[in-house]
């Protein structure tokens, strides 16, 4: 599609909320990397230290538990695949098993490549940019519009990286991550929204089972996230629940009672889903995460 150009610029666009921090960090989409003062920053992201608390959906081995019942299975949609590999191809089961989380793999880079356009977009339209009118955008116009419906909330920031600092060592690193969008409410002092969004068709946040990941004892997390569903709107409540806290901790921006996860795919009307602070699972996520770090960072200072 051809870009177009910019709509009518929302409250605040072009703003964004600036803070010491963010001359001195960088994130490099390639590899989703992120630096401090020009150095690599080693501590995890912020899904990667939430991932370490789940059993995590396993490529490998849905296929190899599933694969027999998908060959025998005329109506499975990997039938097709799997036939062509046995039958055109000459290969054997293991290639065909291959082939299928090839596909997988290939599937996923697209949807992350189509949420990460529509991302883009979105940042656009609130800094005043022309915008290639994608279904999403649209919808979304059509939320913040409602959302905004008083005209209570202007742009803070948006795409905002995010670090969170150890309380004990100067600019030593605990977690590094990136926000979606930030809100400042006009009239209220010190409120603010924090917004995350989701190009996901299936399933609808807030609403799936947890069965679609694990089940019986895996149906929860671990060590702090012994109440969190193990689920995509579970990693997503975390993951912004992170982002709050430090935001909270280190820039002096409170939006833990302002939380929001949306969802957009395609035409679909937006799905909103506003998600509970954890203050608790907060707390003790981040005295094991900053613990660990210093426990690194006595091991090998020159690593930081």
């Amino acid at each position: 599609m051809e870009a177009m150009e910019a709509p009518t610029p929302p409250p605040g666009a072009g703003s964004s909320g600036g803070h010491w921090q963010d001359e001195h960090v960088r994130f490099e989409s390639a590899g989703h990397l992120y630096f401090w003062r020009g150095n690599l920053i080693l501590r995890p992201s912020v899904s990667s230290v939430y991932k370490k608390y789940f059993v995590m959906f396993d490529n490998r081995k849905k296929v190899e538990a599933e694969y027999g019942y998908w060959k025998q299975n005329k109506e499975n949609k990997y039938r097709p695949l799997i036939a062509y590999c046995l039958q055109v191809l000459g290969k054997d089961d293991k290639f065909a098993q291959e082939a299928i989380l090839s596909l997988w793999e290939s599937d996923g880079k697209i949807a992350a490549d189509a949420g990460s356009y529509m991302h883009d977009q979105f940042d656009n339209w609130w800094l005043g940019k022309a915008v290639d009118p994608i279904p999403e955008l649209t919808i979304f116009e059509k939320w913040f519009h409602a959302f905004n419906k008083h005209a209570e909330w202007e742009l803070y920031a948006t795409e905002k990286i995010l670090v969170k600092m150890h309380p004990k060592v100067d600019e030593l690193v605990v977690w590094a991550g990136s926000s979606d969008l930030i809100l400042k409410h006009r009239v209220k002092a010190d409120t603010y929204a924090l917004i995350d969004y989701k190009r996901i068709r299936q399933p609808q946040l807030g609403a799936e089972p947890f069965e679609q990941f694990s089940k019986g004892k895996d149906a929860k997390g671990t060590g702090p996230f012994t109440r969190v569903d193990n689920n995509k709107t579970g990693y997503y409540t975390i993951q912004l629940n992170m982002y709050a806290f430090t935001l909270y901790h280190d820039y002096g921006i409170d939006c833990r009672n302002n939380l929001y996860l949306l969802q957009f795919y395609g035409h679909t009307p937006v799905n909103q889903v506003k998600v509970p602070y954890l203050a608790a699972e907060m707390e003790s996520l981040f005295a094991i995460e900053a613990a660990d770090t210093l426990r690194e960072f006595a091991k090998s200072p020159s690593d930081f």
